[in-house]
């Protein structure tokens, strides 16, 4: 949209109100910093979103009763109990912003603007001299130890609070009245979702109809008829769709179990292990799969996967895994510990309270978790790109082939596509979830139907 040559925005403020020079220029740290907010903004709605609809009402009625009104009750009662939660996410943000690669790799190459994640592909192989990957590994063995030093940060802001929202007492979420507020929030909400989704979506539909970048004749739908009458795209739909659905659900479910697990150890021994799944989002990926390549092709077992889709999914895992342990974290730490407890002492055994206590309660933050790492999955590049074989590629891989050979109409269709499948795993969570809480409720009423018959046996018993 806003590049200075051929961006749509920049082109139709020249034809239709003659301004020669280019008024918008995506390039360079301004264009970052947009693109990152975008991104980041939708990125932790989907976070937190789960454990925003768990607080428990009664806490705010408790607070109205004191005479606190809905800010107070938010400044003092929510987010206190959303610490878990919000920060997070700030270390997540803060570990994204330093490990960022893309956006500086397309918008910071003309000014020749270098981070830690480009000079770290330029060592490993990237750049023009010989790989340096000692001095690669000294870099991110600091980055690791930064990491700690945010991560013990957060420790101490938590201290040993507790956080629990979801007991065994029943609460019904409450609303905020906006008040004054809501048309102001109503816009703010409508110009986010016209710059970081409609604008682009409408760039990106129309550059693939365009012959070339900056062309506005001979368009045409070809190139979506194109690109899926290609063997190789189809196959690439279905290994992203392989990979998106097992490696989202086997992520989320790791991640939940070692929330749970670290829940019942000692509080370094709870601080080492959430620690430990940070340690991958700490490297960037070419890093990561660098050495996930050399520590996995050293065994016998994992050497003969080499190539195959499935050693691209366990490296998936990995890389996904940090993500995922911060959606479990914050999703488990509002769940009270009695109900597993009560779980246990019903007779339930470990996997049966965990599945059917803490996966059901937190049952949100599965799915929008799922969704989340399935949607890593499909546009991860740097996986599938080092450890594919040349008969399995995804529709990121296919993409940046397009790309980088020059054919940006056909990379844009395919991007399009892309889209389209995103979309689909996003109804198909939807509809996952409905499921889950159907089967749920259907669970629920067939116990309180064995329940009124065992009490009405008892009775006519007696």
């Amino acid at each position: 949209m806003a590049n200075p040559w051929t961006g749509l925005l920049n082109d139709a403020l020249r034809y239709g109100l003659g301004v020669e020079s280019p008024w918008l220029n995506v390039q360079g740290w301004w264009g970052i910093y947009t693109v990152l907010i975008l991104k980041k903004v939708a990125l932790t709605y989907l976070f937190i979103v789960g454990a925003f609809r768990a607080l428990d009402s009664s806490h705010d009625e408790a607070s109205y009763l004191s005479g606190a009104g809905p800010f107070r009750t938010f400044l003092s009662i929510n987010l206190p109990s959303l610490a878990p939660a919000l920060t997070s996410v700030a270390l997540l943000g803060i570990i994204a912003g330093l490990q960022v690669f893309e956006p500086i790799l397309i918008l910071g190459g003309p000014d020749n603007i270098v981070v830690m994640a480009t000079l770290l592909l330029n060592l490993v192989g990237g750049g023009a001299g010989p790989a340096d990957y000692a001095q690669a590994s000294i870099l991110s063995s600091l980055f690791v130890a930064f990491i700690a030093l945010i991560y013990m940060g957060q420790l101490r802001v938590l201290g040993r609070k507790g956080y629990v929202s979801v007991s065994g007492k029943f609460s019904r979420a409450r609303l905020l009245r906006l008040r004054g507020f809501r048309s102001l929030i109503c816009v703010l909400v409508l110009l986010f979702l016209v710059l970081s989704f409609v604008l682009p979506l409408g760039a990106l539909a129309f550059s693939s109809i365009q012959p070339y970048p900056g062309v506005y004749s001979d368009l045409s739908l070809a190139r979506y008829i194109s690109v899926l009458e290609q063997p190789r795209v189809i196959e690439a739909i279905r290994v992203t769709l392989v990979l998106g659905v097992i490696v989202g659900a086997v992520v989320m479910t790791l991640a939940f179990s070692v929330a749970t697990l670290s829940r019942q150890l000692g509080r370094r021994s709870q601080a080492a292990l959430r620690f430990a799944t940070l340690i991958p989002l700490a490297m960037p990926g070419v890093v990561t799969t660098v050495a996930i390549s050399w520590a996995w092709l050293s065994i016998p077992a994992f050497a003969q996967l080499y190539g195959s889709i499935w050693l691209v999914a366990l490296a998936l895992i990995v890389t996904a895994m940090p993500f995922a342990s911060q959606i479990a974290l914050s999703a488990t730490s509002q769940i009270a510990p009695s109900l597993s407890e009560a779980a246990r002492m019903s007779g339930a055994g470990p996997v049966q309270t965990f599945f059917e206590i803490v996966l059901a309660l937190a049952a949100p933050s599965f799915i929008a978790g799922w969704f989340m790492s399935a949607l890593m999955v499909s546009g991860n590049l740097e996986v599938p790109l080092l450890l594919k074989s040349p008969g399995v590629n995804t529709l990121a891989v296919i993409t940046y082939n397009l790309q980088s050979a020059g054919d940006y109409s056909m990379a844009a269709a395919l991007l399009m596509v892309l889209m389209a499948f995103s979309i689909f795993l996003w109804g198909a969570s939807l509809l996952t979830l409905w499921i889950f809480r159907r089967a749920r409720h259907l669970n629920n009423h067939r116990n309180k139907q064995r329940a009124l018959a065992l009490a009405a046996g008892t009775t006519g018993g007696l």
